[in-house]
């Protein structure tokens, strides 16, 4: 009913009406000969109120500007005809003032009235609004599940299973890391369905990452991953595998997007027993299945077991090639490498020499200042061969005091350069121990390779024989096998010098 009555001032009989209530007002009052505007007010109050809930501005205006003008002509019309009198005016302003305020009051709180109610029906519809997109939301969550479901559904399991199984026993057998790196780098890309996979070594002298493949065989990787800052840092400090879709979805991770824009699609520390040794990096990855955070994490372990024992493995083998004081090659390892350094000399026809180099007095010398500075001396010496020697040589403890060097591209003129470089930095060396100089001197034996049918132990003993002719012309000095003649034996006394 009340929708009628508001819908009325749309109506093209409502303003005659009200036109009409003015001459009617008039008629009732000298018909009821009753005070001047008291009719008008009665006959405007019900329009009146109508037009104000209606809300609308020129229909109000224009119902109670009829309304004033209808009290005006009633107290006109009564007074001409000797009804009203003169007082009678103040009746007719007070019934369009109580008509005006009237009008003025139901305005306001209607207007406040219908303020609410829109207000209502917005939050109403925004509560709509929002049921329908947290419907919508709710059958994509669910889709989701369903399509998940039919993925794990169709994920053949035990093949999964067995597949893990063998990449384990390849990666955690493989023992030399540059075959290793390779193929954890091809099974990430076959396994996790990944167009890009690096595998960075963790430096804790450096602080730094460093690619474990050499650069001749890394594939075009855009992404650099810093220790100090965005995901790769987080990896390092968390210990844990990340993937760019926790860091889209959380909030938290917020700051780490914004400091690498460019992320990749997951970084995943390998760590063995708590030690942190790198770490793997995809990036690209075609397909993400439910697994996927599962198989990077067992690939992830396998990966560092792997790493860890070649790690390992190349430790014990270095320390097998390696003499336990001087640190460096020792007598099997040596010809080990010489035969190589053999192989490139016939192939190249390039020349190749032998240094033999014994300290001079150590048996006495030993005894004398005993052991343990018997073995400064060994290490002092076996660092100043070490330093001196060219980059492409190899030196080693062949037993004893005696050390060896082999010497690629030098001929018996360059090789002696080299060894008297030697002798003179051992002859001026400082040798200390326990605050006390001692006067250590070398004596040196040099040969080359004649031809490519020569052997090696052959030349070895070449050398070994001028460094005895060294020994016996008095030591400190170097002599080269074409500068002498092989000596005649003599006698030795067992107690002198000479027996060493």
């Amino acid at each position: 009913m009340t929708d009628r009555f508001l819908s009325l001032h749309s109506h093209w009989l409502f303003i005659p009406a009200i036109l009409l209530l003015g001459p009617l007002a008039v008629c009732v009052g000298y018909l009821l000969e009753s005070t001047p505007g008291a009719v008008t007010l009665i006959l405007f109050l019900v329009p009146t109120v109508i037009v104000s809930v209606s809300q609308s501005r020129l229909l109000t205006l224009f119902v109670i500007f009829i309304g004033i003008f209808s009290c005006l002509a009633e107290y006109w019309f009564l007074r001409k005809v000797g009804i009203a009198e003169y007082r009678d005016v103040y009746i007719t302003l007070l019934s369009m003032g109580v008509l005006f305020l009237t009008t003025s009051v139901i305005t306001f709180f209607s207007g406040r009235l219908h303020e609410s109610s829109r207000r209502l029906k917005r939050e109403l519809h925004h509560q709509q609004l929002s049921f329908l997109e947290l419907q919508q939301e709710n059958q994509k969550a669910l889709d989701l599940q369903k399509e998940r479901e039919t993925q794990r559904a169709s994920i053949n399991y035990p093949m999964l299973l067995l597949s893990l199984q063998d990449i384990g026993r390849r990666i955690t057998t493989d023992l030399d890391l540059q075959t290793l790196i390779p193929t954890i780098i091809s099974t990430s890309r076959s396994l996790l369905k990944c167009s890009e996979c690096q595998v960075y070594f963790w430096s804790r002298q450096e602080e730094r990452l460093i690619n474990a493949l050499p650069s001749r065989y890394r594939d075009r990787w855009l992404y650099a991953p810093r220790s100090e800052a965005g995901m790769a840092a987080y990896a390092l400090e968390s210990r844990k595998i990340l993937t760019r879709t926790m860091l889209e979805e959380d909030d938290r991770y917020a700051p780490i997007l914004k400091e690498d824009p460019d992320a990749p699609d997951a970084i995943a520390p390998l760590t063995v027993g708590g030690e942190l040794l790198g770490l793997l990096i995809v990036d690209k990855v075609r397909e993400t299945t439910p697994t996927f955070r599962r198989q990077l994490h067992v690939l992830a372990d396998f990966s560092a077991l792997g790493i860890k024992n070649a790690q390992l493995f190349r430790r014990i083998e270095e320390m097998a090639r390696r003499d336990g004081l001087t640190g460096l090659l020792n007598h099997a390892s040596f010809m080990e490498d010489l035969r190589d350094l053999e192989h490139d000399k016939n192939m190249l026809g390039e020349p190749l020499s032998i240094i033999m180099c014994d300290i001079d007095h150590f048996k006495s010398f030993n005894d004398q200042h005993g052991h343990q500075a018997g073995d400064t001396v060994l290490q002092e010496t076996a660092r100043i061969l070490r330093e001196a020697i060219p980059q492409d040589a190899i030196v080693a403890r062949y037993g004893g005091e005696e050390f060896i060097c082999a010497l690629p591209h030098r001929n018996t003129e360059g090789a002696s350069n080299i060894a008297e470089l030697l002798r003179e930095t051992i002859e001026m060396f400082p040798f200390s121990h326990e605050g006390n100089l001692l006067n250590v001197t070398a004596s040196f034996g040099v040969a080359e390779y004649a031809n490519l049918s020569q052997a090696g132990q052959e030349v070895i003993r070449l050398a070994d024989k001028a460094l005895y002719k060294a020994k016996h012309e008095g030591r400190n000095r170097v002599i080269d096998s074409p500068s002498f003649q092989q000596p005649h034996p003599k006698k030795i006394d067992p107690n002198s010098d000479e027996a060493e």
